[in-house]
């Protein structure tokens, strides 16, 4: 039999797939992930003239580990360790997801390491097209900078989650900051939330303020920024419907205060689901014509249990002084305008859960 270099690393490869699942059953060790891949046909419209463009997104494909001991004394030791994986080979980087180690009580979980911040969590309840080139996070988020998103997974992170108490659930998060090199509150995240969930209605709160996280482009300035959250919806087996309105200010930088408004609304028909979501951003304080919307629509479809592809269709509008994306760096690609330019995109996805 030949034997070759290609063979021999397919072979390796092969040993190790098999020793990491020998050993994760072994040891209890849960491995899972998502592949989730889609081709987006991008079209920039300004003054009448379109150009159009086709690509490959990631949208956040991952690899995680994630595990518990029983320690006695009614304690959990919980750890979980997820990678972000570029799919497409646009980069065929790895990135840093939700990491964390922890202790989990009848009272409620504490962990340390990077998590999504309560901020985010509360948003991702309403979006039913994450990761796509619908994905809210062009739209919610937004801070100052434009592109620049506060929803954060938050590095150097302690999060405390409580137990569910008649559907009420409390988060709260306090990083220590980023920036080794200077003392105080440099670069830090406080987060909390309060969410009710039961019986398919739930309704949150969430409230964060970031400090000198971003900075001015123009300036160098460190910018701080204080978001407010509220959403609140309706989940059954067929029907999602969902609403949130947030308000952002810049202690720093105030002529950059703005509100958002989103909604969206599902059905799921046996393995069919059709989606739908808007979002509006309204004027800069003190920067007429710098709102913005997005609108999107689509369907999925299940094919086996752990396997779904879909289609969707996504348009944005943007006044003179406003240039949000469609995509983002969630999705893996992220569509970018000029001021004032609108854009439109069809998107062929499939997933694949394991």
């Amino acid at each position: 039999m030949d034997f070759n270099l290609k063979t021999l690393r397919k072979a390796g490869l092969l040993s190790t797939l098999l020793l990491l699942t020998h050993y994760s059953q072994a040891s209890n060790i849960d491995i899972y992930g998502t592949i989730n891949l889609s081709a987006d046909r991008i079209t920039s419209i300004t003054n009448n003239e379109s150009v159009e463009d086709l690509t490959i997104a990631s949208n956040s494909s991952s690899l995680g580990f994630k595990g518990k001991t029983e320690l006695g004394y009614n304690l959990t030791a919980v750890w979980q360790l997820e990678n972000g994986i570029d799919v497409s080979g646009e980069t065929g980087s790895i990135s840093a997801r939700n990491r964390f180690l922890g202790l989990s009580h009848q009272y409620g979980s504490l962990l340390m390491g990077i998590y999504d911040t309560p901020y985010k969590t509360l948003a991702k309840k309403m979006d039913i097209m994450p990761w796509s080139i619908a994905d809210r996070r062009t739209m919610l988020g937004v801070s100052v900078l434009g592109p620049t998103s506060i929803d954060l997974r938050a590095r150097n992170s302690v999060v405390y989650i409580s137990p569910s108490f008649y559907g009420f659930e409390a988060r709260l998060m306090q990083t220590t900051g980023n920036d080794t090199n200077k003392a105080g509150d440099s670069n830090s995240v406080t987060s909390t939330s309060l969410l009710y969930d039961n019986e398919g209605l739930y309704a949150g709160v969430s409230y964060e303020i970031q400090n000198g996280v971003n900075t001015d482009p123009t300036t160098g300035r460190p910018i701080d920024t204080t978001g407010i959250r509220i959403a609140g919806g309706y989940h059954s087996t067929s029907l999602s419907l969902n609403a949130i309105y947030e308000i952002l200010q810049s202690d720093t930088n105030p002529e950059f205060d703005r509100p958002a408004y989103g909604s969206s609304i599902s059905y799921k028909i046996s393995d069919t689901t059709f989606k739908a979501q808007g979002f509006l951003v309204g004027d800069y304080q003190d920067q007429p014509d710098s709102n913005a919307s997005l609108f999107a629509f689509g369907v999925s479809q299940n094919m086996a249990k752990n396997t779904e592809i879909y289609i969707l269709y996504a348009f944005n509008n943007n006044a003179a002084r406003s240039r949000t994306a469609l995509g983002g760096p969630a999705h893996g690609e992220t569509y970018t305008p000029d001021f004032g330019e609108n854009m439109q995109s069809s998107s062929l996805g499939i997933i694949y859960r394991f």
